[in-house]
């Protein structure tokens, strides 16, 4: 049968079909060029015959399309609410612990982690924990150094 009847059979649009078709993202085992000859000269015009098999994967195909235009469709829709990505923490809360983190620092501030790690730089008290050959170490920072530093650099 030709890409018409196989897309009535699959109940696509034959156009769509034919521009899978042209584009190579479906086959079928039996594609040819046929050349034909009118008032304009030579043509040529592609012509499809599909077979049992190609209607099964053709089938397939259209339900894999479906499927993968369904999650695109999911993952473009913008919800009722702009939900913060996961992957981004919350501004962190001071709940008066012994020691910070850099990075709960730097979330307080609103600073980069290296500017904190500039800012804190040569204080004493800081308490640096090296890991292996690791170039950078880890950095607690104890409240009363955390509160030194921050009056020193805040405006009277």
């Amino acid at each position: 049968m030709d890409y018409r009847k196989a897309a009535e059979v699959v109940d696509i649009d034959p156009a769509q079909l034919k521009a899978w078709l042209v584009e190579g993202s479906f086959r079928c085992t039996s594609a040819a060029r046929v050349y034909m000859y009118d008032a304009r000269g030579l043509r040529t015009q592609e012509a499809w015959r599909f077979n049992d098999g190609d209607i099964r994967r053709l089938e397939q195909f259209v339900k894999a399309r479906a499927r993968i235009e369904a999650a695109t469709v999911a993952k473009t829709a913008k919800p009722a609410i702009e939900a913060k990505p996961a992957s981004r923490p919350g501004p962190f809360k001071d709940d008066g612990r012994a020691f910070l983190t850099v990075g709960e620092i730097a979330s307080l501030w609103n600073l980069s982690k290296d500017t904190v790690r500039r800012v804190f730089e040569g204080e004493a008290g800081i308490i640096a924990i090296a890991k292996g050959k690791r170039k950078r170490v880890t950095l607690r920072i104890p409240r009363a150094v955390f509160d030194r530093v921050q009056r020193s650099r805040s405006n009277p």
